[in-house]
């Protein structure tokens, strides 16, 4: 998108659990607040992510997210949600 909308990310972590592989799990809320070409947008949903921990810190090993706005405005892009 150009120009990039000014975003505003917001996420509730609901549940994180290891499981029996050693992989840990994570569900989460989100809403994004953005603002682009004088018009405001607010696209809300859930995120559940697979996560691998390293000696670095955990890496992410899948990532599904679901849009539940009824109404999108624009084309999504990365910084959308």
């Amino acid at each position: 998108s150009t120009p990039l909308p000014r975003t505003c990310h917001m996420m509730n972590i609901a549940r994180v659990a290891r499981r029996d592989d050693g992989l840990v799990e994570a569900d989460c809320s989100w809403s994004v607040y953005s603002y682009r070409f004088e018009k405001a947008a607010h696209l809300f949903g859930l995120s559940n992510y697979l996560l691998k921990e390293t000696e670095t810190g955990f890496q992410i090993k899948k990532r599904r997210t679901l849009v539940h706005s009824d109404t999108i405005p624009n084309v999504l892009d990365i910084y959308s949600i």
